[in-house]
């Protein structure tokens, strides 16, 4: 019986029939059992029946309680693991259908940067129904500079693009050619190998950029002064003498926040295309995830507002890092198989300005 309880009682039958009947206590299937009575009454009077029993000290047991309070708390637990496990279910059904990950692999020489940005423009990642062609965006990656063939698959969310680079081109040297072996560089000679040729310059020479340092004509009798002309071929190193001129102002600009600010969330690390009210501003991002059954990341973008402030540079307190930064940058640029010998560097006051000179003085290959 729904919304009932049932009731076994350690007392004469007719002795608990008198009792409810005298507290208008309705109550339905008695039955006797030795000296036990069986009994049902509806489940509002549960609380009222216990009270009489435990006043009057009887043994009693609640056999069958179907009262829709204890229907729900003894189902409260399952409907919540219920819950749980169609949530995770559902979750798992989403995330597993997601394309949330890309996996490039092969790519040595071309950059992966290259690689993504042709995908980034088939694709917006996450997606749960991708729309883009693969063959179309396999075709686009081939089309990128030095790769021959791509292969682009699914499994799961992850999208995995196989990459093959073109070989590389072969140098091939054509000694039919009859010319000059010359220096790139104003130098001093330090070493030089002649393969072929006629060496024109020896150890402690200076040469200028462009003079011939191996010819390209044999001597064949000095006497009769005939010559032929040959494949000139040998290496020559010297020393190198490399300036860089700078000229740096003595004020700068530099952007600083006004204290306005705006932020946004954006889930499963998507970009955010907003673009807030102020004229000029810079972004942060920070990556989070929320606390769930499974990990969920988010993305915090805050955008503040700045303005420009030109400012006054303290030249003499930032020498060492500014001349530090500008040595670094012009080392990049020396050839990748030369020598250091020593560097320094010069530095002149002019009005507003000043005026840094790098020196770099390196022994390198100079044909």
């Amino acid at each position: 019986m729904i919304n009932h309880c049932r009731f076994k009682v350690k007392a004469d039958t007719v002795f608990m029939i008198n009792l409810l009947n005298y507290n208008k206590i309705p109550l339905k299937k008695i039955v006797s059992k030795n000296e036990y009575t069986v009994f049902c009454v509806k489940s509002i009077y549960k609380d009222d029946v216990i009270n009489m029993l435990n006043e009057r000290s009887k043994e009693y047991a609640i056999l069958k309680d179907s009262s829709v309070k204890t229907f729900f708390k003894k189902n409260t637990l399952r409907f919540g693991l219920y819950t749980g496990l169609m949530i995770v279910a559902l979750f798992m059904v989403f995330y597993g259908g997601t394309l949330a990950r890309v996996e490039i692999s092969g790519n040595n020489l071309v950059e992966q940067s290259e690689i993504k940005k042709v995908i980034d423009k088939h694709l917006e990642l996450p997606t749960f129904k991708p729309k883009a062609d693969f063959n179309t965006l396999t075709k686009d990656i081939i089309a990128i500079e030095g790769i021959s063939s791509a292969s682009v698959s699914r499994k799961g969310n992850t999208l995995f693009v196989q990459v093959y680079e073109e070989l590389p081109k072969v140098d091939i040297e054509d000694k039919t050619v009859y010319k000059d072996v010359v220096s790139k560089y104003d130098s001093i000679i330090t070493r030089v190998v002649a393969f072929s040729g006629t060496c024109k310059v020896k150890k402690g020479d200076s040469v200028k950029k462009g003079q011939t340092i191996i010819s390209a004509i044999v001597v064949l009798d000095e006497e009769q002064n005939l010559t032929a002309p040959t494949y000139a071929n040998g290496i020559a190193y010297g020393r190198v003498w490399i300036t860089k001129e700078l000229i740096i102002e003595k004020t700068y600009i530099t952007a600083e926040r006004t204290g306005k600010s705006v932020s946004r969330v954006k889930f499963f690390n998507k970009a955010d295309d907003y673009k807030p009210e102020f004229k000029q501003y810079e972004v942060e991002k920070q990556t989070c995830y929320l606390n769930s059954v499974i990990a969920i990341p988010y993305t915090i973008y805050t955008y503040y507002e700045t303005k420009n402030v030109e400012k006054e540079m303290n030249f003499e307190e930032n020498e060492q890092a500014i001349v530090e930064k500008h040595t670094n940058k012009l080392f990049e640029e020396l050839p990748s198989d030369c020598m250091v010998i020593r560097n320094w560097h010069t530095t002149k006051m002019l009005d507003k300005k000043i005026k840094l000179v790098i020196y770099y003085e390196i022994e390198t290959k100079i044909t």
